[in-house]
Parts: structure tokens; sequence; C-alpha cells
């Protein structure tokens, strides 16, 4: 009798393990498909001052056909070597005093606190390297090489290109400092940013930054 009391708690305790693992499966499988299967997927229209640590991670193709911005304002970037063609939000300082990041992980940020792209100045464009299930805008910025093209679209369909003059990583405690740092003898610069290194899953952050500078040709 005592042998089928064990037989019996144990067979229960494996039922109870297996409905918490599919349950668990299943929760998982579904926060996947909301993340990757929005069905309305957007670009802000306004400048976005809230980041978030889990952007849309909906293919945007169609919504990014569509979108437009005024004539001046930068709109899409294209960076053919390492597959790049996506729109640009605007982006400001967030809830964290930081320059905001895009609401989707397939969308590029153009900080408004700096120039215009081709404009004198640094202009600084920001995206993420990674997504909690996918491969974001700027996952092979890393691999930028000086000589590399780097084109920005306008409202107006008029085209800027620059050309890259270099590719670093920093802590993120130099960062500030390097973010819209100007290359010297470099007038109009165009600066994009992105996460590096390790993740710290503390800060929900990675621990360094990519910074690639380029020229106007």
């Amino acid at each position: 009798m005592h042998a089928v009391k064990i037989r019996r708690l144990l067979l229960a305790t494996v039922a109870v393990v297996a409905i918490s693992l599919i349950v668990y499966g299943g929760h998982q499988l579904w926060q996947r498909w909301h993340y990757t299967h929005n069905p309305h997927p957007t670009i802000a229209k306004t400048i976005v001052t809230h980041s978030t640590s889990t952007p849309d991670e909906t293919p945007n193709k169609d919504t990014c056909d569509d979108f437009s911005v005024p004539a001046w304002q930068p709109r899409k970037v294209i960076i053919p070597s390492i597959g790049v063609n996506s729109c640009i939000e605007r982006v400001g300082i967030d809830q964290n005093h930081a320059v905001a990041v895009p609401t989707s992980i397939y969308l590029a940020g153009w900080f408004t606190g700096s120039a215009l792209p081709g404009q004198p100045g640094v202009s600084l464009i920001d995206g993420h390297v990674l997504g909690r299930y996918n491969d974001a805008i700027f996952k092979d910025l890393k691999n930028l090489r000086a000589g590399d093209t780097i084109t920005i679209q306008l409202g107006d369909k008029s085209l800027k290109q620059f050309t890259v003059q270099t590719t670093s990583t920093y802590p993120v405690a130099q960062v500030p400092v390097e973010m819209l740092k100007q290359l010297p003898g470099v007038q109009n610069q165009l600066t994009l940013i992105t996460c590096g290194g390790t993740f710290d899953p503390h800060t929900i952050t990675y621990d360094h930054r990519v910074i690639v500078r380029a020229s106007l040709e």
C-alpha cells in the first residue's frame, strides 16, 4: 500500500510539472507572437521621449513605404553593406535623461537635439542592436569600415550621401562625451550609435556602445 501511495504521488508530481511546462511554453509562445505580430505596426509621428525595453518586433515595411516627414527631415537610412533600409523616427530625451530609442527594432531614430543630416555639425541617429526575439536594424553596425556608404533620404526624397570614417566601441561611461564628438576637419558629420559589448541583466542594457562616424560626400 505504501508503494502504491508513493507511485501515485510521483505520478501526480510529474503531471503537475508537465502542466506547468505546457503553460509556461504557451505563455512564451504567446509573448513571442505578441511582440512580432502587431496587426498595426506604427511609426511615431511625434518625437519619442519614452524608451522601452520591449520595442515592437513586427516587420513594418508597408508602414515604412507610406511614411512621410517634412521635406527637410530625415525619412530613411540606407546602408547597403549591412543590409539596412529603414525609416527614421524623431527621438528626444527620455525618462532616463538619455537619448530615446526607436519604438521598433526595425526603425532608426534621429535625435532632434542634433543637426539635420547634411547640415553643419553632428547629426545623431540611433537604433537597436537586438530585440527579444529578432535581430534589430543595427545588428551589424560594428562591421562598418572606413569607405562604406551611408545614405540618408530626406522627406522630399532627396539623398545625402556619407562615407564612413571611423567605427569605434566605447564603455557606456564615455558615451556622453563621444556621442556628439566631431571629427577634425569634418564639417557635416553623421554619427550612428547602437549597443555593444555585454548585456547586463541588472541594468537591462549593454555595457558598451558602437559609434560610427561618417562625413558628407
